[in-house]
């Protein structure tokens, strides 16, 4: 395995820091190992973080046929079967372990979300109610309008009744005077007369 490695240290930087080996281990068996570093580390980077994963094989992996070591800078896989490209040895990107919200990062995540749920449906409602205000008082006031102007068009002008003190009406018929009589009926006599603005009218002496 430090053979593996020391081949992918070797690799300038920038370029595809990565090795490949094959070793028989016994008549039957052959491990397949592949170390890798992305291509922005040094040898010196490189070779630190590829060593610190090779420490790590004989107390978590020890009689186990295979393992992978992930980190986001580097890693290790070795298996007793082939699980890469012999011709071009292509190998997998290390996977970047992205760091977990912090508190008061998720709070914030969280309490924005929340916030937007609750006042996006409320905005939507007090919008809808206040246009389906509009269109009612509006309707109302239409209703009130029509209403007037059928009262306006059917109003009857209603003239008063004339109505003169006994006085006046003497005056007129100058007395109930028979020369005015104009006849009699079941309920009195009937007279006419002149008012003094010229206007005539018909009187009933009860």
């Amino acid at each position: 395995m430090n053979d593996t490695v020391r081949r992918a240290m070797d690799a300038s930087t920038g370029a595809k820091k990565f090795a490949t080996k094959e070793m028989n281990i016994s008549a039957s068996e052959t491990l397949y190992s592949l170390v890798q570093c992305t291509p922005d580390l040094n040898s010196s980077a490189c070779n630190e973080c590829l060593q610190g994963m090779v420490l790590r094989i004989p107390t978590c992996c020890y009689r186990q046929q295979g393992a992978n070591f992930l980190n986001p800078s580097c890693n290790i896989r070795y298996e007793l079967y082939p699980f890469y490209d012999f011709t071009s040895a292509p190998t997998p990107t290390p996977v970047l372990v992205l760091p977990p919200l912090t508190g008061s990062e998720g709070e914030s995540q969280i309490s924005t979300t929340l916030i937007i749920s609750i006042v996006a449906p409320i905005s939507v409602v007090l919008f809808l109610s206040a246009v389906g205000y509009y269109f009612i008082r509006r309707r109302a006031k239409n209703n009130v309008n029509a209403i007037q102007e059928e009262n306006d068009g059917n109003e009857i002008t209603t003239v008063e009744s004339l109505q003169f003190d006994l006085s006046t009406i003497k005056a007129a018929t100058n007395n109930f005077s028979s020369s005015n009589k104009l006849g009699e009926g079941g309920f009195g006599e009937a007279y006419k007369g002149t008012l003094p603005n010229g206007q005539h009218l018909a009187a009933k002496r009860l």
